[in-house]
C-alpha cells in the first residue's frame, strides 16, 4: 500500500507564492486573477503528484527546506518549491524563482 503524505503549506510558502504571482502580473505574464487562482491549484496538484521526485537542497540553502521540487512556469521561469519532511508529514516551507539571488545554488 502506498503511504499517503500529509502535505501542509506554511505561511511563508503561501506568502512566497503570492509574491511570485505578483511578479508575474507586473511582468505581464499573468493578466487575469482567475488564471492566477488556477496556477495556485496547479502548484498544489504538482506538489501532490511529484513530491516523491524531490531533490536534496544544497547545504547553503537548507534553511529554505531540506528538499525541493522544480516547477517550470515557462522556458524562462522556474519556481523552486522547498519543503521539510518528517515521516508522512510534509511542510512546504518556501518558494524561490530562478531569478532570485539564492538561485545560484540550485
Amino acid at each position: 500500500m502506498v503511504e499517503r503524505l500529509n502535505i501542509v503549506y506554511s505561511r511563508k510558502f503561501i506568502q512566497s507564492l503570492d509574491s511570485q504571482l505578483n511578479i508575474l502580473f507586473r511582468e505581464g505574464i499573468l493578466n487575469r486573477i482567475d488564471r492566477a487562482e488556477e496556477m495556485v491549484e496547479e502548484v498544489y496538484d504538482f506538489v501532490e503528484k511529484n513530491i516523491d521526485k524531490s531533490i536534496a537542497t544544497p547545504e547553503k540553502l537548507e534553511s529554505s527546506g531540506k528538499k525541493y521540487l522544480r516547477y517550470i512556469i515557462d522556458e524562462n521561469i522556474i519556481w523552486f518549491l522547498f519543503f521539510d519532511q518528517e515521516g508522512d508529514r510534509v511542510v512546504m516551507t518556501h518558494l524561490l524563482n530562478n531569478r532570485s539571488p539564492e538561485y545560484a545554488g540550485l
